[in-house]
C-alpha cells in the first residue's frame, strides 16, 4: 500500500487522509486514543517514513447512505475533506450504515461508490484505499446489527471498491486481519 502513494505533498510532506466514522477514531477499542485505527495508521506511516503526515477526518454517526441519520454528503466536515490536497485517502466507513434505522443495501452500494469516486476525483487525484471494517462482536453495540457488519459488509466492500475502479492492492481487509467474526 505505502509504496504506491505519491510523495508530492505540501511542505515536503506526504499527506494521507483517514476518512471515517467513530469506529475509525477507536470507539469501542480498549484504549481509543492509542488503539484506534487513526492512531495506528499514523504511527505505522511514521515508521515507514517521517515524511508521512496524517489528516484525520472522522465523525461519529457518519454514514454513507444518503437517507441515513447523518449522511456524508450533508456533513460540512465531509465536504471539507473533498477539498484537501492529499496524496492518499483511506475510507473506513460503513458501520453506522449497519444500524436498522439506516440500512438500505441498494442505497448503500450506490452511495458508497459515489463517495469513493468523489475522493478519486478530488483536485489532488489521491490514491484511494478502502477498509473492510473491523468485526463487531456484540449485537447491538452502538445499535449496529452484527449480521450486517460481519456478514454483508465484508463481502460488499471489496465488490464496491472494484466498481469504483480500485485494485486489489487498494482494499485493506481489517475484518479478516482481526480474525473475522
Amino acid at each position: 500500500m505505502v509504496s504506491q502513494i505519491r510523495r508530492d505533498g505540501d511542505g515536503g510532506k506526504t499527506w494521507v487522509m483517514a476518512y471515517g466514522d467513530s469506529i475509525s477514531d477507536g470507539f469501542g477499542a480498549s484504549d481509543m486514543l492509542k488503539m484506534g485505527y487513526v492512531n495506528l495508521l499514523k504511527e505505522g506511516l511514521k515508521d515507514v517514513s517521517p515524511q508521512f503526515e496524517l489528516l484525520q477526518n472522522s465523525a461519529g454517526f457518519r454514514c454513507v447512505n444518503h437517507q441515513c441519520f447523518r449522511p456524508c454528503r450533508n456533513d460540512s466536515y465531509c465536504q471539507e475533506a473533498l477539498s484537501k490536497n492529499v496524496s492518499a485517502v483511506t475510507m473506513f466507513i460503513g458501520t453506522n450504515d449497519c444500524k436498522a434505522s439506516n440500512w438500505n443495501e441498494e442505497n448503500f452500494k450506490k452511495d458508497y461508490v459515489e463517495l469513493c469516486k468523489s475522493f478519486r476525483n478530488m483536485p489532488s487525484k489521491p490514491d484511494v484505499f478502502v477498509i473492510v471494517n473491523a468485526p463487531v462482536y456484540k449485537d447491538g453495540f452502538g445499535s449496529v446489527n452484527v449480521t450486517l457488519t460481519n456478514k454483508i459488509l465484508p463481502q460488499l466492500v471489496p465488490q464496491l471498491a472494484k466498481e469504483c475502479g480500485l485494485g486489489d492492492d487498494q482494499i485493506i481487509d481489517v475484518f479478516n486481519a482481526m480474525g473475522g467474526a
